[in-house]
């Protein structure tokens, strides 16, 4: 049974991150889509002054229905002191402009959009004009989704979901990051931040109605089996696999091997393309050699390694085999590959290292290279291949596409809900306040512990923190976004 004790101060109930993000009365603009030649350019202006654009800079003058295309002449600012000047003079170019009014914008305030033809030179002195508006200026990285975000249009993990949604190149990647920006996580620590929040009123009615026993003994039981639940369901989504990090960082494969067992001739096969040089001669790869793939939808990492010569005495090539067993078991796909032709000759080293990866239950595919000039036994543990004909190269590429699948397998019917490392990390502190909640035996500790585990996930939703994070999570967009 909890016992009372005296009522510890609780962390301010209204906390919020957004308050930290304030703004001046700037309006600013940005190149929204890729710089250089394009047959349109968009620039995109946010702010409390944006529609004065279509006053100073536009032909006509009024600002157009909201939400609807409008063909305009984009002209720059008259020079002081010329009363006539013409029109043509003045022209930069026939844009289209679109207007959407606060509060139903991107970034919550009034927003224009300037649909340029993508001219270096005309987008140049757009932006150029731009600038000599009163209270105008260019955004910063990220500025227009920080805004969206201090404007209550996104919280943090759907600010995230757009960036992530920029970068990805892949297929999981790019569904990764739609159902974050789309909302289906942030329902989910939605959900999470609603079930404490009711837990600590649970026990707030307990500690403020404790004259009725029956009462008090009735809420504190149920509310005791509800965190444990919580808490489960909060582990079983950190047991992922690190999943999400995954997708968005990339899967690690390695390929090791004795000298010119054709690893890096694998890698070219890989990649279309002579991304790495080959040679007949030991020691040509010295160093790690990568290439980034989309397999199967999934983003993948494949390293090319030095060959592991046992009988190298060369300071530089010793170093490139100390980095090639480093890259090999620290990878999430292991790849041995030996000269069909030549095995079992100088494979002691690649031997040992597939022992360790055995020892640590890691599965390592073999395969052996050159088989269509090699009397090598077909019943061989392992694939036969050859990256000069062609033999066994698209059942080794299945091979790869199941390893890859399968990192997935476990977990494929679950959202995503940790795709960075600060994610993990506040939640596994909310795993671990949970779990203090449900040992204490104090009412007043329990309440307190559940508040900091509600604090925890308001450091991932953006609903507590410090300016600090924003600067984290911002950076990395581009100047438009």
């Amino acid at each position: 049974m909890l016992r009372l004790c005296k009522r510890i101060k609780p962390f301010p109930r209204k906390y919020n991150l957004r308050h930290l993000c304030s703004y001046s009365n700037n309006t600013i603009f940005a190149l929204s889509s890729a710089p250089g030649r394009a047959g349109v350019s968009l620039v995109r202006i946010s702010g409390p002054h944006a529609a004065t654009v279509f006053e100073k800079l536009t032909e006509p003058t009024q600002v157009p229905p909201p939400r609807v295309a409008t063909l305009r002449k984009l002209l720059a600012m008259k020079q002081e002191g010329k009363q006539m000047q013409l029109v043509e003079d003045r022209l930069i170019d026939h844009i289209m402009v679109l207007y959407f009014p606060s509060p139903n914008s991107y970034t919550g305030e009034d927003v224009v959009e300037l649909h340029l033809h993508g001219s270096p030179a005309g987008l140049k002195a757009t932006l150029s004009e731009l600038g000599k508006l009163p209270y105008f200026k260019m955004a910063e990285p990220g500025e227009f989704t920080r805004r969206a975000f201090t404007n209550n249009k996104m919280d943090l993990i759907q600010a995230e979901g757009i960036i992530d949604l920029i970068h990805a190149e892949t297929e999981q990647q790019h569904k990764q990051a739609l159902s974050y920006f789309d909302g289906k996580t942030h329902q989910i620590y939605q959900t999470w931040t609603k079930q404490l929040t009711q837990y600590v009123a649970h026990l707030e009615a307990i500690i403020d109605f404790s004259e009725d026993e029956n009462l008090t003994s009735d809420i504190q039981s149920a509310t005791v089996k509800q965190i444990e639940v919580l808490k489960n369901n909060i582990f079983s989504h950190l047991n992922d696999n690190r999943k999400g990090e995954l997708i968005r960082s990339g899967i690690q494969l390695a390929i090791v091997g004795p000298p010119n067992a054709g690893k890096s001739s694998l890698l070219n096969f890989l990649a279309n393309r002579d991304a790495a040089i080959v040679s007949p001669f030991v020691g040509t790869t010295r160093d790690i050699i990568e290439i980034s793939l989309d397999i199967a939808g999934y983003p993948v990492i494949i390293s090319d390694t030095a060959g592991l010569n046992e009988e190298s005495d060369d300071p530089i090539e010793q170093e490139g085999i100390l980095r090639a067993r480093k890259r090999f078991l620290e990878a999430h796909i292991k790849i041995a590959m030996f000269d069909a032709n030549t095995y079992p000759n100088n494979t002691k080293l690649t031997d040992e290292i597939i022992k360790l990866a055995d020892e640590h239950n890691e599965k390592v595919i073999k395969i052996y290279n050159k088989s269509d000039i090699s009397q090598l036994d077909s019943n061989t543990s392992g694939l036969l291949i050859s990256c000069k004909t062609g033999i066994g190269l698209p059942e080794f590429m299945n091979v790869i596409e199941q390893e890859i699948k399968e990192l997935f397998l476990s977990n494929a019917n679950k959202v995503t809900v940790v795709t960075r490392e600060r994610h993990r990390q506040h939640l596994q502190d909310v795993v671990v306040n949970l779990d203090l909640a449900l040992k204490t035996t104090s009412i007043e500790l329990c309440t307190e512990r559940l508040r900091t585990s509600l604090h925890s996930i308001g450091k991932i939703t953006g609903r507590v923190d410090t300016e600090q994070i924003l600067e984290v999570i911002f950076r990395d967009f581009c100047t438009g976004k």
